[in-house]
Formats: structure tokens, sequence, C-alpha cells
């Protein structure tokens, strides 16, 4: 059960890394897609996707390694939590390390 929920994770992570591109960016990047059409123009919108793609890949290979490791050492379902709290602490590395391509506007 849990290898199959940590697949799943992996599988939207790294999905979203491939369904995000620069022509649909402006509808689902949170924060870019309310800035004005001047203010877009300076976000190097495809170095920030180059680095989601690689962030979503690290993060879905670190829960589908973790989640085999977990699944074949341990029985409790409170497991679930540990690759719940890695998806979510993921984000805020991607938020920290991407502010590079975000210049201020």
């Amino acid at each position: 059960m849990l290898l199959l929920f940590s697949a799943l994770l992996a599988s939207v992570l790294i999905g979203s890394a491939y369904i995000i591109t620069e022509k649909n960016a402006r509808y689902y990047l949170s924060g870019y897609w309310n800035l004005k059409p001047t203010e877009r123009e300076k976000v190097d919108l495809k170095g920030y996707l180059r680095h989601w793609k690689k962030c979503m890949w690290v993060a879905g290979l670190l829960i589908i390694i973790t989640g085999a490791i977990l699944n074949f050492t341990t029985e409790s379902p409170w497991a679930i939590l540990a690759l719940l709290a890695m998806v979510l602490l993921s984000f805020p590395v991607l938020i920290i390390t991407g502010r590079k391509y975000w210049k201020k506007v």
C-alpha cells in the first residue's frame, strides 16, 4: 500500500514537471499569473521551468526511494506521513532556490 501511494505521489510531482510549460505557465504558476505583461518579461521563465522540472524530479525520486524503503522496513500506516512531510518540505526548498529567477519587479 505504501509503495503504491509513493508511486502515485511521485507520478503527480514528476507529471507536473511536464504539464507546466512556457505556454501555460501564466495560468498555472502561482505568483506569475497575476503579474502584468510588462512585469512577466522580467522573469526568466525558461530558467525557472528548468529549475522546477529538476526539483520535481528530485522530489519524486526521493519519494519513490523513501516509499520503497519504508514499505519493506515498517508496516505502520503512519509512514505515509513521512512521505507527505517530504512533499511539503520540497516546496519551500523550491521557493527559496528559485528566487534567483524572479527578479525584483
